[in-house]
């Protein structure tokens, strides 16, 4: 199954969205302090342009993304959990 998925879709996978702040110790904020979790919807190019840059490289690919997968762990529990987005949903 997996073989047959590589083969048939194009995968794009951003690792991480925030490292520079992920390495001061912030679990949700940039370098710059701003919650890349709440700009989502309106990012600014200068004080968010890791989801600027990011929704513009999806607006872009030749085929619209099917489906948006943002996972997240949290700081006091365990595992992690996912958000999806559906290509029905503005991006």
């Amino acid at each position: 199954l997996a073989q047959r998925l590589r083969e048939q879709i194009v995968f794009h996978v951003v690792p991480m969205f925030n490292p520079d702040g992920v390495a001061l110790g912030n679990y949700r904020t940039s370098l710059a302090g701003q919650d890349l979790n709440r700009c989502w919807a309106r990012p600014d190019k200068m004080r968010h342009p890791e989801i600027y840059h990011a929704k513009k490289l999806l607006a872009e690919l030749p085929n619209p993304a099917v489906l948006f997968v943002d996972l997240h762990a949290h700081s006091r529990l365990p595992d992690c959990f996912l958000y999806g987005w559906g290509a029905r949903a503005p991006l």
